[in-house]
């Protein structure tokens, strides 16, 4: 693997890092469970009975960190009955009615049949998303891939896309 969408923080030394995005947290619920939600914004705790996917904390400790912690701050602890390390997994398994999860904002491009996307009426840190590749890697290739995926997240307007540097 050259280079690699990832969740911060990327503390070893051997790879470089740079931020692109900076999403807000949605709600995905399983399509057929909507009717149990009110309408619009949900407010997270209305959440606190249900059981919800995650990235497991090993594979993603920031992304965990910042899911269990809102829920606290909403006043419950979420009963976590399945994790998965890809987010493209993780929708799948709402889709499939297994519970439903608090995801980045991009993910909702994934259009899943059979997951409906929502809003939260809480507000929640972003979830920061970017890019890693061996610091070491003096490749063309990897170099233009880098220089293409930050202008391509800015040009396509991703939700928050990263103004900073690094």
């Amino acid at each position: 693997i050259d280079a690699g969408m990832v969740l911060p923080p990327v503390n070893d030394p051997r790879f470089a890092y740079r931020p692109l995005v900076r999403d807000r947290l949605l709600v995905a619920l399983p399509a057929r469970a909507r009717d149990r939600f009110a309408r619009g914004p949900l407010p997270l705790a209305s959440l606190a009975g249900e059981p919800f996917i995650l990235f497991p904390r090993k594979a993603g400790a920031s992304l965990y960190d910042l899911v269990v912690g809102c829920c606290e701050r909403a006043g419950f602890v979420p009963r976590i009955d399945q994790e998965a390390i890809q987010m493209q997994t993780i929708v799948s398994l709402v889709a499939a009615g297994m519970g439903v999860a608090l995801v980045p904002e991009s993910l909702r491009h994934l259009r899943r049949t059979g997951v409906e996307y929502r809003a939260l009426r809480d507000s929640t840190p972003p979830v920061e998303i970017g890019l890693a590749w061996r610091a070491a890697d003096e490749s063309p290739a990897v170099g233009a891939f880098v220089a293409l995926a930050t202008e391509q997240t800015a040009r396509l307007g991703a939700s928050r896309p990263w103004r900073g540097g690094r």
